[in-house]
């Protein structure tokens, strides 16, 4: 079968921006001194990974975000897949603490605001799955080869080729098994949308930088 990448379908190669930071801006020598995992490795255990969910500062809700950014990079406490999103649309869900059993009031976080989620490839295995699983669910692709996953994670951190699309997100809590914390953590679910729709959120996205006020509500 003839190899492709996911975002063929999506066609949005020719909006490409490049990214602010990535592994490829780091020196080849610095590089090999402070990663212990080269990109080629990052994407190869990328590919083969299983999925689930795994995400930071996003707060308890629903809602739809759109890519502002997705890189590789090397942190202080090693390799890791950053996503920055715009929120589109956001709604409060209900809320129980797993540890106290308490109801909680949380205020998602608003249209137009930015949040991230950050999953460090080196502390944790899984995390490997979570980006593969949250790839898979922005170009509502149900499984890929291991070769499609590990062009297209190259493509979008390199080029930032998603920037625009969106994506819906649930979530959900669990508490850590080591520290015994309790986190928050999206299930991604695939929009379809076209390219027209992608410059379109892009402009909106580009309006709240120059002070432009935006968002829709998620349905």
């Amino acid at each position: 079968m003839e190899q492709r990448m996911l975002f063929d379908s999506a066609v949005v190669r020719k909006h490409s921006q490049a990214n602010s930071k990535r592994i490829d801006d780091v020196p080849t020598a610095k590089r090999e001194v402070t990663m212990s995992l080269t990109r080629l490795e990052i994407l190869q255990k990328l590919s083969k990974a299983t999925t689930s969910s795994g995400g930071n500062n996003l707060r308890d809700s629903r809602g739809r975000l759109a890519v502002k950014r997705l890189a590789f990079e090397d942190g202080f406490r090693g390799s890791r897949f950053i996503s920055e999103f715009v929120v589109v649309g956001s709604s409060k869900i209900p809320v129980v603490s797993l540890k106290t059993n308490e109801t909680l009031d949380i205020a998602p976080n608003p249209p137009g605001s930015e949040v991230s989620v950050l999953q460090m490839l080196e502390k944790h295995e899984s995390a490997f799955g979570n980006v593969k699983q949250f790839i898979l669910a922005l170009y509502g692709e149900q499984e890929a080869s291991d070769q499609e996953v590990m062009e297209t994670a190259d493509e979008v951190t390199k080029s930032n080729a998603a920037r625009g699309m969106v994506i819906d997100y649930v979530t959900y809590r669990k508490v850590t098994d080591k520290k015994q914390v309790e986190i928050v953590i999206p299930k991604w679910y695939s929009v379809e949308q076209s390219a027209d729709d992608i410059q379109k959120m892009r402009q909106w996205m580009d309006s709240l930088t120059m002070g432009g006020m935006g968002g829709q509500a998620f349905a």
